[in-house]
Parts: structure tokens; C-alpha cells; sequence
């Protein structure tokens, strides 16, 4: 079974289309979707109900501020500016990198090909995690 991150609090109904990229991202490495998963084009439908599960899962406040943090990090990751306390704090967020960079890809897949992105959900990407109110309870289980 994959890791999943659970949240004290669920989303009720979430559409893909007002998750950006990146918070689409996080919904498939919380989902039940293998990590091993080989994407094939006749699957939009498959991938739009793990998006939809894994954002149920965690809840649409933790998916943000995971969204975010992990975006950050990418950034900070990217520029060499991050600390050991960092990436530790990021291994423990994500500890299946491998999972990680799947959903990362194919988000991107998803949102290329199939189903944009609304412009409430473009806005919330260049929101910095402290914008968002903090999760409730946030754990990773495997």
C-alpha cells in the first residue's frame, strides 16, 4: 500500500479543475495510486479520481499549505539555498521520493493534456504556505 498523508479534516467535494498543478501533485502521492503506475493516454478518467481522492484524503486546507511548502522547497532546492533541517523537514513531508517525483510528473501529464487550471487555483500558486491557515493535524502513514 502506498503512503498516504491523512488530515484530520477531508474535503467534501473537490474538482480538479480548482487544484493547480503542484496541489494536484500532493492529492496523487496521497492517493491509492500505485507508485509504480505507467500512464496511458485512455486513463484521464482514472487519474481525475485519484487527484479527487488523495485531495479528499488530506483535505483541501492541508494540500495547500503542502502545495506550497513543497513548492518553496523545490525553489530554495534549486537555487542551493536549502538547509539540512530542510530537506529533513521535506524527507519527512514526502518520504517516498521516488512516489513524489512520479505524481509530480504526472500532474504535469495531467494538467498538459487534459484538464487546465482555473484561475482562483493559478492564483494560489504564487501564495507562500504561511498564507494559508495551518493544517489541523497533519500525519504521514504507511
Amino acid at each position: 500500500m502506498p503512503a498516504t498523508l491523512v488530515s484530520l479534516h477531508a474535503a467534501s467535494a473537490v474538482s480538479v479543475e480548482d487544484l493547480n498543478n503542484r496541489e494536484r501533485e500532493i492529492a496523487l502521492y496521497a492517493s491509492d495510486m500505485p507508485t509504480t503506475y505507467r500512464y496511458r493516454v485512455s486513463d484521464e478518467e482514472t487519474l481525475k479520481n485519484w487527484i479527487t481522492q488523495g485531495a479528499a484524503r488530506i483535505g483541501l486546507d492541508a494540500l495547500y499549505v503542502l502545495a506550497a511548502e513543497n513548492r518553496e522547497y523545490r525553489r530554495r532546492w534549486l537555487n542551493g539555498q536549502t538547509t539540512p533541517a530542510e530537506t529533513a523537514a521535506h524527507t519527512r513531508r514526502f518520504p517516498e521520493s521516488r512516489r513524489l517525483r512520479r505524481s509530480g510528473e504526472l500532474a504535469s501529464t495531467f494538467t498538459v493534456y487534459h484538464v487546465g487550471v482555473s484561475d482562483t487555483a493559478k492564483t494560489r500558486q504564487a501564495m507562500s504556505a504561511s498564507a494559508f491557515p495551518a493544517p489541523v493535524r497533519l500525519a504521514v502513514t504507511a
